[in-house]
């Protein structure tokens, strides 16, 4: 999943989202991610996410542009983490 965010917290794009469900999108800028992207330029967070309704992974950072600045983060399923990470064992 790929979150595109602007720096009001405003979800811009969202790979999981469908045009109605963008527009009813809460505030992502308190996101504990996001928060961590805001202060240190990097945000990793492991949560659940009521959107989708699974324990997420989080990997937040900035993003600049001439004609926009905000933040990018993609997330995975924990349960696939897990799977990948028991499959290299």
């Amino acid at each position: 999943r790929i979150t595109v965010i602007d720096t009001r917290g405003a979800v811009l794009a969202d790979s999981s989202l469908s045009e109605a469900e963008l527009a009813q999108a809460e505030n992502h800028l308190n996101r504990p991610e996001v928060r961590r992207a805001l202060s240190d330029g990097r945000g990793v967070a492991s949560r659940y996410s009521t959107t989708v309704r699974a324990q997420m992974m989080y990997l937040a950072l900035p993003f600049e542009r001439p004609e926009a600045r905000g933040f990018v983060r993609v997330a995975k399923s924990l349960q696939d983490v897990e799977g990948l990470i028991w499959h290299m064992r």
